[in-house]
């Protein structure tokens, strides 16, 4: 993943105020000759941060490793009768146990091992943000 602030100063140097970018303080400008690499460098940068941004389903393992954080993401949860329900940014406190934003704790929430484990993927998962309708429904379940 490239360095945040190396883009942001890549950026802030080519729309600096004047006339003509500040290559000299540019990041992405090769000391030796000069060259700006915008085009390959810059640009492919701010692409990556872009995508990675998309959301998109969290592994079992990243799912265990948020629980004990303070971290917000996204739950997706299969009902008794079939739906799939979204539910809008899950506070995970850092315990086993995920506080919903209307202050209601979700049961199933033992990702470290046991039933919670074995349903994640099956019965609910956790997105990195909120996804569209058509995203949920194009990425297949476990």
């Amino acid at each position: 993943m490239p360095e945040r602030e190396k883009v942001i100063k890549g950026l802030e140097c080519c729309i600096a105020e004047g006339s003509a970018p500040e290559c000299e303080d540019c990041p992405y400008a090769l000391p030796e000759d000069g060259t700006c690499e915008r085009l390959d460098g810059l640009f492919k940068d701010i692409l990556v941060i872009l995508k990675a941004q998309e959301p998109r389903v969290m592994s079992l393992e990243e799912a265990q490793a948020a629980l004990h954080t303070e971290k917000v993401v996204w739950t997706e949860c299969e009902e008794k009768n079939g739906d799939k329900l979204l539910y809008a940014g899950l506070h995970m406190d850092g315990t086993d146990y995920f506080t919903m934003q209307d202050d209601s704790v979700m049961e199933e929430t033992d990702l470290d091992g046991g039933m919670g484990a074995e349903l994640y993927g099956k019965k609910y998962r956790f997105w990195t943000s909120q996804p569209s309708d058509e995203l949920r429904e194009a990425t297949p379940w476990q």
